[in-house]
């Protein structure tokens, strides 16, 4: 199973949204600068957004 999570945030508000990432997901996400807002919104505020957060996990099983 794996799962992939996007949240965007504004300059002002990413040390939060970070945050909040983490201790929802218990691991670190990229951060990537958007090119351009599109349609984004700050999850925190509401505003514009400028960067995006990125967290893909799974688990991975092996059988024999």
């Amino acid at each position: 199973m794996q799962d992939f999570h996007i949240w965007y945030t504004c300059d002002e508000h990413l040390d939060y949204v970070m945050d909040d990432m983490i201790e929802e997901f218990h691991t670190a996400p990229t951060l990537e600068p958007l090119q351009s807002p599109i349609e984004h919104s700050c999850k925190w505020c509401g505003k514009e957004a400028e960067y995006q957060l990125e967290l893909e996990y799974g688990i991975h099983e092996q059988t024999e």
